[in-house]
């Protein structure tokens, strides 16, 4: 009698355990500690500094926390969300720099995986009316600067560069649209022609003789050449793009010529006059500063003229809620702005 009664109270024991454990384990597996988040923006490229940033709402779960750092933590906010998409506007006004951003489940939940973003500077147009709006000599070498009624110049510094940027805004950029309108007064030594250049995704450093580096050089001369350089840090990080090469789209002499480069990423488009006549991938630098720079040979008179400016920014298209994708993570750069390329 008492075998039977215990093998009854075990299989009674047996069979409640048996319908306990799988839904504790079920609810150990669902646990939204570590729930995986959709996360729309800001990533990529933006110009927004008090941005929005966008998430899916996970089932049944209304307390959130969005973390935001560049090098150290900006902040750390609660947020409530009661419907199908979450969003909180950045309580802070950013720099000009690079983020990353995470979400995770309120007050102990796991960090989602970060989404990194840059704020770019903001496009600018410039028609150098009596100012050389925004830009400026760069580290005060090489000829002074100076605007006229309708247009910048410069006569140069014998045997060195003239760099100029734009410095307005914090001045770096990422992906964009940049053209200038030029003209060069003489300057040429015998059958040799001096450089007339637009400079993009440049960095902080100069030699001797001025030349603005790293970063990439797109040049024009006055007997109708052109070509485009990626100065780095060292000889073995410099490479040629496009050596002088003749093209019909230039104007020959002291003639204004518009340059314009158009920087996605990698991927770079060279246009002179309205016409394309370099397209390239290189990786070499992610981002920098923007501007112009000229070089005179010693012994000659010359003049550079910028009659035009115009940077347009090319931000990242944001994720669409439905069918989102992560965002690719940004490399970094120099300056405290992320980086060394």
């Amino acid at each position: 009698m008492r075998t039977s009664l215990r093998l009854a109270l075990l299989l009674t024991f047996v069979l409640v355990v048996s319908a306990v454990l799988p839904a504790a384990q079920a609810l150990a597996q669902s646990s939204p500690r570590e729930a995986t988040f959709e996360m729309y923006g800001p990533s990529g490229v933006i110009l927004d500094r008090t941005p929005t940033f966008e998430w899916k709402r996970i089932k049944e779960q209304s307390k959130y926390e969005v973390r935001l750092t560049q090098f150290k933590e900006v902040f750390v906010r609660p947020v409530t969300c009661e419907t199908t998409y979450c969003a909180f506007t950045s309580p802070v006004t950013l720099g000009y720099k690079d983020y990353y951003w995470e979400v995770r489940l309120a007050p102990s939940g796991t960090w989602s995986s970060p989404m990194r973003f840059v704020v770019s500077s903001p496009g600018f147009t410039t028609h150098f009316t009596n100012t050389l709006g925004g830009f400026v000599r760069y580290k005060y070498v090489g000829g002074l600067w100076d605007a006229a009624a309708t247009y910048a110049w410069t006569d140069g510094k014998a045997g060195a560069w003239s760099p100029l940027y734009h410095k307005l805004n914090g001045g770096k950029y990422v992906d964009f649209d940049y053209t200038i309108i030029i003209k060069r007064w003489g300057g040429n030594n015998g059958t040799s022609f001096p450089s007339n250049c637009l400079m993009a995704r440049m960095g902080t450093n100069i030699n001797l003789k001025y030349y603005w580096y790293p970063g990439y050089r797109f040049c024009i001369s006055n007997n109708g050449k052109y070509e485009i350089w990626y100065r780095g840090m060292s000889t073995a990080d410099s490479h040629a793009i496009q050596r002088w090469t003749a093209h019909s789209a230039i104007r020959k002499g002291s003639s204004w010529n518009k340059l314009r480069v158009v920087a996605q990423g990698a991927n770079f488009q060279f246009y002179i006059n309205d016409t394309l006549v370099k397209t390239f991938s290189d990786d070499s630098k992610d981002r920098g500063y923007v501007g112009v720079m000229m070089y005179r040979y010693p012994g000659t008179e010359t003049e550079l003229n910028i009659d035009y400016a115009k940077l347009t920014v090319i931000q990242t298209a944001g994720a669409v809620k439905s069918a989102f994708e992560p965002a690719p993570a940004l490399p970094y750069s120099e300056d405290e702005v992320i980086g060394s390329r």
